[in-house]
């Protein structure tokens, strides 16, 4: 799959896959602001390494556990408030709700894509953090998020 820029702005038309994101999302704010805590069997995302990456970019593991088996998951890097996302990959889950994969990330989208407008991660987040990789799964709602710190 190709990669895909996702401008989460007021008044915006999404299309049906880019209203599924947006809804996880937001699910996924909420969750995060009432401070509802992980457990064990939740989704959880780690990157490695995930600081001091290279602005240009670079490859990095993604490892996620916890999430539905045998479905796929979309990664996605994100930065700003309102979101602002680009689509990296598409993954899936083994029997165990499990996946690893690689992939390249970085601080300026346009390496990523050529697509404009590309974003920066010079924004800060929802949490906080300037830039961090999403996974979600639309079959089963379920999303985890981690952040990525680059090299200045």
């Amino acid at each position: 799959m190709g990669t895909q820029t996702l401008n989460v702005t007021p008044g915006l038309r999404l299309g049906r896959s880019q209203t599924r994101i947006v809804a996880l999302l937001m699910l996924l704010v909420t969750t995060t602001i009432t401070g509802a805590a992980l457990r064990e069997d939740e989704p959880f995302l780690a990157v490695h390494p995930s600081e001091q990456l290279e602005p240009e970019g670079q490859l990095v593991t993604v490892i996620g556990k916890g999430f539905s088996p045998n479905i796929r998951v979309q990664l996605a890097q994100c930065t700003g408030l309102p979101l602002s996302c680009l689509v990296l990959a598409d993954v899936d889950t083994n029997k165990r709700g499990r996946f690893v994969t690689r992939l390249r990330v970085a601080f300026d989208f346009s390496v990523l894509t050529p697509a404009p407008p590309t974003p920066t991660c010079s924004e800060p987040t929802f949490s906080g953090d300037r830039c961090l990789l999403f996974a979600v799964s639309w079959s089963s709602p379920q999303s985890a998020f981690t952040p990525l710190a680059f090299s200045e």
